[in-house]
């Protein structure tokens, strides 16, 4: 074990709170996860999701079973209404119907607009409810992310050294 001859060696985790696709169901998929947990990870980080309630569940069932690490949100900045579905497809992610209607009601180059507002309020969100940071799938799309950041720094988010 990687952990044991390397204890100062960090060591993250994936976890799906909508559970992982090929999971037979939720509670096997968490014990897959305690036990990866088990074998050392510093860390988890979520799969992609869309609302906060989604990673309060999945953090809640998480410390049931006693995994005790932080648990970092894994999520994507939708530019499109295709790529939202792709991806929910490949994860099982859920794709809010509110989501869904914002994005079908504004033509497809504007779509990202919608994708970095949603994902600004969930960031704020899950931030207050006190996840420990957040991962951002950028998948070589920087727009999004960049205008996030701006939306971020002209609200105070970030602090000056």
């Amino acid at each position: 074990m990687l952990k044991q001859e390397y204890p100062d060696f960090c060591l993250g985790v994936a976890g799906y709170p909508e559970k992982h696709p090929e999971a037979p169901s939720i509670e096997e998929d968490l014990a897959h996860l305690k036990h990866k947990v088990g074998q050392g990870a510093s860390f988890v980080t979520t799969q992609l999701f869309f609302e906060t309630s989604v990673y309060r569940n999945f953090v809640e069932r998480c410390r049931a079973i006693d995994i005790r690490v932080p648990i970092i949100p894994g999520l994507l900045s939708i530019v499109s209404l295709e790529q939202a579905q792709k991806f929910c497809h490949l994860t099982h992610a859920a794709l809010p119907r509110r989501l869904l209607k914002q994005l079908q009601a504004i033509a497809p180059e504007d779509q990202w607009k919608v994708g970095v507002k949603w994902t600004h309020d969930l960031i704020r969100q899950l931030l207050e409810y006190g996840a420990p940071g957040i991962h951002l799938y950028i998948l070589n799309r920087s727009q999004s992310v960049l205008e996030l950041a701006r939306k971020f720094n002209e609200e105070g988010f970030f602090k000056q050294t």
